[in-house]
């Protein structure tokens, strides 16, 4: 046991080849001995060392043999560990299904046999498998049976052996406080030592902040996602919830009660209004976590320390940095963050949103997005870069069909390409749109380019 303990030690501080060693000397031991619980032991945390090695087909291997002798001895328990470690080989392979088969077996099987710790560790294995499935309510019931275990257990240090893997969940678990505050204790523990997304090759590195990772996008289709899993409809209980958080990073500070209530209820009663605020204000801190949204005497606002990201954000700085492509301070560089604001923008800012409030903030986005395709079409134009322009181009006129000098510089930059048919084309096609749809003639000036 001691041989093993130590190799579990040794694999946790990086010293993976020795820790590799010492747990095989330990098998070797327990095997020799014979004591078929250890050998047990040994064997599954040796299939996990190769795991986290990135040796998992190895460990698959050995795993899978030692099921087999398992299985046809009779022998419960040392199945059942086996399947234990064969589901979270299976989970660092990519699959989903076959890890959730081999641990959900795994903690049936352990249920029977009584194993409490053993137990704890199969079912919050299988609640990171669900919740990374986006199974979000069978994780959450695998997240407080294992609080219930580790309970009885009194302790739960053995949890931190894999917080690498396991840290997203428990990462979740601890924003939505469940298990009575056990997550957000380990997680305390897991940041003192570990930061979870640095390379596996390599320590891991301290990390800056135990909240959440929440991420905003509001260009094209809404959504909100919580440490990779996106928030649904459910989650949410109500539509307002989720559009309280995007008024709330929109407006960038502090939003008082009336101006909530103005803003999202224009209509109703105060009572009822003022009543409505705040069940909203429940429903957005359970459906994230209860640290994202803070008041004070200026009102309600975002914890401005919470990690999140919001696409309307990345959008505005790209075009601040642009700056001024005439200068003579690295224009490409300019050139390169208008383009990554195109990239960002993937449709109309909010545009599942009728609420008045947010009008003003997709007409102005849409004039910045337009006005930054016309930059860049003028620069793709004056290097002869084409292709690039004509594609910016065809953004402009798709986002909105009648804009005469986006579609005039679209035709002139098929002329310009040698591509007359195209040319041509277009001409015809807003031609067409102007006469039946608005009653007039091309300007003057289209009679220059794509005519026939």
């Amino acid at each position: 046991t001691a041989l093993v303990r130590k190799g579990i030690t040794l694999e946790a501080l990086d010293r993976c080849e020795e820790g590799v060693t010492s747990l095989r000397k330990g098998l070797e031991v327990a095997r020799a001995i014979p004591d078929l619980r250890l050998v047990a032991y040994a064997t599954s945390e040796l299939g996990n060392a190769y795991r986290k090695q990135g040796r998992a087909s190895e460990g698959q291997t050995l795993i899978e043999r030692a099921l087999v002798d398992a299985e046809e001895s009779n022998l419960q328990y040392s199945a059942a560990r086996y399947r234990l470690a064969l589901g979270k080989i299976h989970w660092h392979l990519g699959a989903k299904n076959e890890a959730l088969q081999q641990l959900s077996q795994a903690r049936q099987a352990l249920s029977r046999l009584g194993n409490v710790h053993v137990l704890a560790e199969a079912t919050l294995w299988e609640a990171l498998v669900n919740y990374r499935s986006d199974e979000i309510a069978n994780a959450t019931e695998r997240l407080e049976e294992t609080a219930r275990l580790v309970a009885v257990l009194g302790y739960q240090g053995f949890l931190l052996a894999d917080a690498r893997d396991l840290y997203p969940v428990i990462r979740f678990a601890a924003a939505k406080r469940l298990g009575r505050g056990m997550y957000g204790r380990l997680l305390e523990r897991i940041v003192e030592r570990t930061d979870p997304d640095s390379s596996p090759s390599r320590p891991m590195r301290l990390v800056s902040s135990s909240l959440p990772n929440i991420v905003v996008q509001g260009f094209s289709q809404t959504r909100v996602f919580l440490e990779g899993h996106e928030v649904t409809a459910p989650e949410w209980r109500s539509r307002k919830a989720k559009e309280l958080l995007l008024f709330l990073l929109c407006r960038r500070t502090a939003a008082t009660k009336e101006e909530l209530i103005a803003a999202l209820w224009p209509e109703g009663t105060s009572r009822e209004r003022s009543s409505t605020l705040k069940t909203t204000i429940y429903r957005l801190r359970q459906a994230l976590y209860p640290e994202l949204t803070l008041s004070d005497t200026s009102g309600y606002f975002v914890n401005p320390d919470a990690p999140l990201r919001f696409d309307l954000d990345e959008f505005e700085h790209c075009l601040d940095l642009a700056g001024d492509l005439d200068s003579r301070n690295s224009p490409n560089i300019g050139i390169e963050r208008l383009e990554k604001a195109v990239q960002i923008y993937k449709g109309p800012f909010l545009n599942e949103l009728y609420a008045e409030w947010s009008q003003p903030f997709r007409r102005e986005l849409e004039v910045k997005f337009r006005s930054t395709l016309q930059t860049l079409a003028d620069h793709y134009i004056a290097l002869h870069k084409y292709p690039r322009a004509i594609s910016v181009l065809q953004k402009a006129v798709s986002s909105d069909p009648y804009d005469e000098v986006a579609n005039y510089r679209l035709i002139q930059a098929y002329d310009l390409a040698g591509d007359i048919h195209s040319a041509r084309h277009r001409r015809e096609v807003y031609h067409k749109l102007v006469r039946e749809d608005l009653g007039e003639d091309l300007p003057e000036r289209f009679s220059d380019i794509g005519a026939p």
